[in-house]
């Protein structure tokens, strides 16, 4: 896939800051570098989804080490930052002038505490990725991300039975 995307943007004459994807059930952090230019690839889906029994249970397969260094299908530099398979959370994501800053927020979905699972900036003038905090390298035996256990941590809500159904909003006008 990434030969697909790079040839879509090569024929648009750009290259991105930034790749998002989604899962169901882990988050990635990959830095690649093309061109001398260092692009951070996220998957991102710790959020899970509605009827999601948990995290996976069972025996799985031995979770990649991060960091690990590699090369893509092209030759290009590949490093995989942080693999998180075993902890709930979102991905906050500022972007300004000058950088793009990523935040994988983990929830304890018992007690709704959150805490940092990782975190990294990308300085859009020299093209490179700092990393930042990374309490989490997740896995079959890897550890939660290191909670917030303070009074001021953020407590998520908790997750309805049922999923909630919206009614549309009257537009104000008679039919």
């Amino acid at each position: 896939m990434l030969q697909q995307i790079d040839q879509a943007c090569s024929a648009a004459g750009i290259q991105p800051g930034l790749h998002l994807s989604g899962h169901a059930h882990l988050y990635e952090r990959y830095t690649r570098t093309v061109a001398g230019k260092q692009i951070p690839y996220l998957v991102a889906g710790m959020g899970g989804y509605y009827n999601l029994p948990g995290l996976k249970p069972g025996k799985p397969a031995p979770a990649p080490s991060a960091p690990l260094s590699g090369t893509d299908a092209s030759g290009n530099p590949l490093r995989l930052e942080v693999y998180n398979d075993a902890t709930f959370g979102f991905l906050r994501i500022t972007v300004s002038p000058a950088a793009i800053t990523g935040e994988f927020v983990t929830v304890d979905p018992s007690s709704g505490k959150t805490g940092t699972g990782d975190s990294f900036t990308l300085d859009l003038k020299t093209n490179k990725v700092s990393n930042g905090t990374t309490s989490s390298k997740g896995g079959a035996k890897g550890a939660a991300a290191k909670l917030n256990t303070s009074a001021s941590a953020t407590k998520a809500p908790k997750a309805a039975s049922k999923p909630a159904t919206a009614k549309p909003k009257s537009s104000g006008r008679k039919k």
